[in-house]
């Protein structure tokens, strides 16, 4: 059976985690700066109110060549970089793509060509 742990208002910055169970742990008003995660099983997952800042994912999906299930972000994602990510039936809706681009080609150049040839 699992064992319930509860932690409120202690310092445990440095502490380190190895092959641990923690499915289903609820984390509320936690600082996580400068924290590293190597083989992290992230399967449904939210994150609400987080500050986003410098942050590095990589290696993002499953461990296998199988297809991914959805993953939505909603925020503010402006200044990022994606790089080899496989972007295949992705949807922007809604989205602000100001100053977007893709391998160096503005987004709104790309539209605005598509509607040219049209």
């Amino acid at each position: 059976m699992p064992k319930q742990i509860s932690v409120q208002r202690e310092d445990i910055s440095g502490a380190r985690f190895e092959d641990v169970n923690m499915s289903r742990s609820d984390f509320r008003n936690v600082n996580l700066a400068g924290s590293h995660f190597h083989d992290i099983h992230f399967s449904d997952v939210s994150f609400h109110g987080c500050s986003n800042l410098r942050n590095i994912l990589k290696r993002i999906g499953p461990p296998d060549d199988t297809r991914q299930r959805p993953v939505t972000f909603e925020g503010m994602l402006c200044n990022s970089i994606f790089r080899k990510v496989d972007l295949s039936n992705v949807e922007l809706i809604g989205c602000n793509i100001q100053g977007m681009t893709v391998d160096g080609v503005l987004i709104s150049d790309l539209q605005d060509a598509d509607r040219r040839g049209r």
